[in-house]
């Protein structure tokens, strides 16, 4: 028969490692869910933000480029109501953006320190600004934050978006609400940012 102070000695260490174990778990379990939810909202963001530059792109090559070609029609930012215009490249974005928004598909928006007059009343936040002086030092980075919005832990996540192709370029230099006329390739004209909420992860 396995005495008292046996058994204390050979059980002791056991449950002390035992303990050690569930405490282990306990805090970091937690801390690499956590993590994991972080690294999973920025490739989501990420790939949001490729997939409406793609969206942008066929939009600009297929219909603003035909429509300029063969009809009357204009892009233009104030085109609801109007049969004479259709949204400008980046308007389309906008638009899109709100009305996935609206049906809580998803939050992207799209800002600039540089907007048209039409939007000038939109103010960045703190993050806005951040992000936006960061990418312009940076644009391949990826600028990004916890935050809670509306009660909400979202993961913030911005991406440059850039000047790509000439066509962009004379648009924004030749339009005549245009706040800067010197754009040149490679510039930061927006930020593009996504919300993605870090609950549902």
């Amino acid at each position: 028969m396995i005495s008292k102070s046996l058994y204390l000695k050979i059980c002791a260490p056991l449950i002390t490692v035992f303990g050690l174990v569930v405490v282990a778990i306990l805090v970091y379990v937690p801390k690499i869910t956590m993590e994991s939810a972080v690294d999973s909202a920025i490739v989501t963001a990420i790939s949001t933000v490729r997939q409406y530059k793609v969206i942008r792109k066929y939009y600009t090559n297929n219909v603003v480029k035909k429509v300029l070609a063969g009809s009357n029609m204009k892009p233009h930012s104030e085109h609801k109501g109007d049969a004479t215009k259709i949204p400008l490249p980046a308007t389309f974005i906008h638009d899109l953006s709100a009305e996935f928004t609206e049906q809580g598909i998803m939050n992207l928006k799209l800002y600039s320190e540089l907007p048209f007059p039409n939007r000038s009343d939109r103010k960045l936040d703190q993050f806005g600004k951040e992000a936006w002086n960061t990418l312009k030092q940076d644009p391949g980075k990826v600028f990004s934050r916890m935050e809670k919005i509306n009660g909400e832990e979202v993961m913030r996540v911005a991406i440059a978006d850039t000047m790509s192709a000439e066509g962009c370029v004379n648009c924004h230099n030749s339009h005549p609400d245009t706040p800067k006329t010197d754009w040149k390739l490679g510039d930061l004209r927006g930020v593009l940012e996504v919300q993605v909420p870090i609950d549902g992860l």
